[in-house]
This record gives structure tokens, C-alpha cells and sequence, in this order.
């Protein structure tokens, strides 16, 4: 059933305010006795869905405690690995319903199928990198295009040609990869919004201006927020549908698209630090003022759609590790072209360093990300059997897990019930199943 919000009407006048041109020629519609209609039919069918449910090869399963959670979800339930597979359950506001019930081998060919898209992305993307790369050359340029050279001469063409343009092309490529990905991380068979989004992420002087045209510019335009004011103004403009204070949802922070931008802009700050060390300043004021703006807009703006618990920290750490050998790489390669054979020495030693420290950390704080060590959920189980509230904790877990597409929703103001009929609550968990045959 597909949610409707947003609609309402006056209980004693006709909604007059909807329809026509940007709403400058509004027609009465009254939208009472259809609204009653869809109500009456979506309770319908929520009966029918609560008391014939089609049964899947998924379940959420409840544990007294943190612990016999852990161990449950960490032990191979059968003889077949994938016959029953556990793992721990997202958040109830964090699952992604439509592969709730996906089996293993439909999430391993999603999978198989996503990394070989993502290769061909990833080759396909090279072409607007080489069309930036060469639009950086002012002396290739007029090899390619011998009718140019009297255009090229002009010195503000050419600081435009060679500065601007290769940014606008490769920003605007970059723009469509967050959505492709997340497009691609949703039909991948993840069951939780968080793991979507985390699988979900040649020039020194043209890389000096992306970093200050692309990440000066985002980094403002986030606290102003410009984008999503004009598109607000233009949705009560065309739709004009008023919008109470309850109605408005507070923003959510797009991990899948901040978090990749912030990387990129580390990654050509650290690569291209040897070939332009001017592009470090600009890359500090960056950072500087991401920290002072997004600490405001998480106090003030954002409200969190689901708990990351720090899994991102991993992307990030992985994403400065490259980053660092890439640009010890770049360096060795610079020095020994350049001849300075004292230099490519000590230059040397530092990759293997990054590689080892990298090694460390993923033995050291890696397994944090992934579980919970066992005295910290005992500790958490003792502190929950003093707490007074556990018991009304243990029977909001009965409704804790529910289809959205169950729960009761108002269209028109009639007074009568929006429940379904019958509604069967079952219990929910803090673990997640799946049967395949």
C-alpha cells in the first residue's frame, strides 16, 4: 500500500487553493468523498494483508538479552551455511523493506551483478576525466584543434578553457555518481538504509580550482541551503498544497553524498601536494569551515534518520590510507625522474610504514566496528536488569517491527476509525533470519 501525506481539507469549505497554472487560477475541488474511498479501501486491504499474511523465508527473532543475541547471530544455525542465515537487525526506522525477504542467492547474484556495473562505471567515467584532462592543455588543445589557436590566444579564453570548463564537465560527472550508486546499492539486497549508504562514499592548478569552485561553493551552499528553498517555494507554487508545522520532516544528513565529496577533496589535496603544495591552504580552509558549518547544521538543521554508529570511521580511514600511498607513490615517481636518488630513499620507507600502520589499525580498532565485545554487552545485560523501564521496553517490541504499509493513516477528516479491521501484531527482534531452501 503506498502511503498518502500531506493531504487535508477544511471540515466546512471546499479545498479552493489547488489546481491551475502555479496556482494562479485555482478551481474547487472537493476531495472529501474520494479521500473516504481510499481510506475505506486501504483498511481493506490492510485487513485482508493482517489476516491472510503471505508468508516469507524471513523473521525478526527477540532475545532477553544483548548477549544470547551476539551468540545466536554469530553461530551457524545449520549444516548448510545457507539455509538459515542470522545476522543482527537494523533499527526498526532503518529497514529497508523491500529486500527484507530476499534469499542468498538473490542477494549474492545482486551482488555479483553490481560489482560488474560498478567496473563499467568506473570505465565509463574515465571519459569525462580525459576530456578535463585535455581540456587543461592549451598546447594539446591546439594539436586536436587547429582552429582554436586564434581563440586560444585570447588570455581570458584560454583561463576560462583551461580553468573553468574542465571543472564544470568533471563536477557535473561527479554530481551523478552519488545517485547512481545509491541507485545500485538498493537493488544490491541490503536490508537496512545505513548499509545502503556505506555501500553506498592533471592538472595542480585545475585541481587547486575544483577544490576551491566545488568545495568552497558546496560547503556554503550547505548552510545556506538554497537549493532546497527553491525547490520548497516551487512545490507550494505548483502543487499548492499548504503544509502544517507537524507536517514538516525535518532534513536527514545524505551520508552516501557528503562523505564521498569530503574524500574526493582529501584525496586530490594529498595526491597533488608535491605538484602544487599552494592547493594545502585552500584544502585547510575547506575542512575548517565543513567542521564549523555541519557541527551547526547536526545541532540545529538535521535530524538523524537511522544510527550510523561510527560505521563510516572504516571508509574514511580506508580512503586516507590510499590516499597517502598514492601520494608516496607520486612522489617516488617525481624524484626519480627528477634524478635526486636521496630523495626517492627516504621517500621509500613510507608506504610499507602506511601499509603496517593501516594493518594495525584493522587488527586493532577494526573489530570494534563490527561487534560488540562480549563484557560490554554483559556489562549492558546487568545495567538493564535494575532498570524499571525493561518491561515496557519488552512490549513495544510487539509493534516495534511493522510494515509502514500497515500502519493506519488519515487522508480526510471524517471522524471514522483508520485502523484496519484486524491487525495481528507479531513479535520483533533484535536478530534477523533468513531461510533459503
Amino acid at each position: 500500500c503506498r502511503r498518502l501525506l500531506n493531504v487535508h481539507l477544511e471540515p466546512d469549505k471546499e479545498d479552493s487553493t489547488c489546481g491551475g497554472c502555479f496556482g494562479l487560477f485555482p478551481r474547487g475541488i472537493d476531495l472529501e468523498m474520494p479521500l473516504g474511498d481510499v481510506e475505506e479501501n486501504l483498511r481493506m486491504e490492510q485487513t485482508d494483508a493482517s489476516v491472510t499474511p503471505q508468508e516469507v523465508r524471513s523473521a525478526f527473532v527477540s532475545f532477553r538479552c544483548r548477549y544470547g543475541a551476539a551468540i545466536a547471530s554469530s553461530l551457524q544455525q545449520s549444516e548448510k551455511p545457507t539455509e538459515w542465515a542470522a545476522e543482527q537487525a537494523p533499527e526498526p526506522n532503518d529497514v529497508y523493506w523491500p529486500f527484507f525477504h530476499s534469499s542468498f542467492l538473490q542477494r549474492w547474484t545482486s551482488k555479483v551483478v553490481i560489482i560488474v556495473t560498478c567496473i563499467l562505471l568506473t570505465v565509463l567515467f574515465v571519459i569525462p576525466v580525459v576530456v578535463a584532462q585535455g581540456l587543461t592543455n592549451l598546447s594539446q588543445l591546439e594539436v586536436w584543434f587547429p582552429f582554436l589557436k586564434s581563440i586560444l590566444a585570447k588570455k581570458m579564453i584560454s583561463q576560462i578553457i583551461t580553468g573553468y570548463l574542465p571543472n564544470l564537465i568533471l563536477h557535473s560527472s561527479v554530481k551523478l555518481i552519488p545517485r547512481v550508486m545509491l541507485f545500485l546499492s538498493l537493488i544490491q539486497g541490503h536490508i537496512s538504509y545505513s548499509e545502503i549508504q556505506r555501500s553506498a562514499c592533471n592538472k595542480a592548478s585545475f585541481f587547486v580550482a575544483y577544490v576551491v569552485t566545488s568545495g568552497w561553493t558546496s560547503i556554503s551552499s550547505e548552510l545556506v541551503r538554497v537549493s532546497q528553498l527553491i525547490r520548497s517555494l516551487l512545490r507550494k507554487s505548483c502543487c499548492c498544497c499548504s503544509s502544517t508545522p507537524d507536517e514538516i520532516q525535518a532534513p536527514y544528513i545524505k551520508y552516501h553524498w557528503e562523505i564521498p565529496r569530503m574524500l574526493l577533496l582529501g584525496l586530490l589535496g594529498i595526491t597533488y601536494f608535491f605538484l602544487a603544495p599552494l592547493i594545502l591552504p585552500f584544502l585547510l580552509v575547506y575542512f575548517l569551515l565543513a567542521y564549523i558549518i555541519f557541527k551547526n547544521q547536526f545541532i540545529n538543521v538535521y535530524a538523524p534518520k537511522f544510527e550510523s554508529a561510527g560505521k563510516f570511521w572504516p571508509v574514511v580511514h580506508n580512503s586516507m590510507i590510499f590516499s597517502l600511498v598514492l601520494m608516496h607513490a607520486i612522489a617516488l615517481g617525481i624524484f626519480t625522474v627528477k634524478k635526486v636518488p636521496s630523495a626517492s630513499s627516504i621517500i621509500f620507507p613510507l608506504p610499507i610504514l602506511t601499509l603496517l600502520f593501516n594493518e594495525y589499525c584493522r587488527k586493532r580498532f577494526l573489530p570494534n566496528f563490527i561487534v560488540y565485545s562480549a563484557k560490554t554487552l554483559i556489562n549492558k545485560d546487568r545495567e538493564d536488569t535494575h532498570d524499571p523501564e525493561m518491561p515496557k521496553f519488552f512490549s513495544q517490541l510487539l509493534t516495534a517491527y511493522k510494515d509502514p504499509a500497515l500502519s493506519p493513516v488519515q487522508f480526510s477528516n471524517s471522524d471514522g476509525q483508520t485502523v484496519p479491521y484486524f491487525s495481528g501484531d507479531s513479535i520483533t527482534p533484535l536478530l534477523y533470519p533468513r531461510i533459503d531452501p
